[in-house]
This record gives C-alpha cells, sequence and structure tokens, in this order.
C-alpha cells in the first residue's frame, strides 16, 4: 500500500506543467482545497467538482469541452 501511494505521488512529480502536476496532487490527495493551486480555471473547477463540490460549477466553464469533462467528472 505504501508503495502504491509512493510510487503515485512521484509520478505527479514528474507531470511538468504545473497545472497538471497541481491536478494529479489533488486527485492523489482527495481534497479539494488542494484543487486552488491550479491556476487553469476549467480544471480547478473540475478537479473541485471531481472530488465532491457542486457539480453545478461546471456550467461557468465557456469552452464547451471542459464544460462537458467536468460534467462527465462530477460526482
Amino acid at each position: 500500500m505504501t508503495a502504491t501511494i509512493l510510487l503515485a505521488a512521484a509520478s505527479c512529480l514528474m507531470i511538468t506543467n504545473p497545472d497538471q502536476r497541481a491536478y494529479c496532487k489533488a486527485l492523489e490527495s482527495g481534497r479539494q482545497t488542494d484543487c486552488t493551486a491550479i491556476a487553469d480555471y476549467a480544471l480547478r473547477t473540475r478537479c473541485k467538482a471531481e472530488l465532491g463540490g457542486e457539480p453545478a460549477n461546471c456550467y461557468t466553464i465557456s469552452d464547451t469541452e471542459q464544460r462537458a469533462l467536468c460534467l462527465a467528472k462530477a460526482k
């Protein structure tokens, strides 16, 4: 179990895009508060929705593809 967690953490650190890395780390931790490190609005909103936030917030994303992805991943 611990080795799996360490491997996941290491894989997030290997992501070069800062927003994608923060998204990975937030999903890994399971905490919505970690989504605030994401600068990209659509990805930050999707991150929060995916971790149990209000799915209706996905409708504030202007890009139709990003909005659909957010709604699909919302819990």
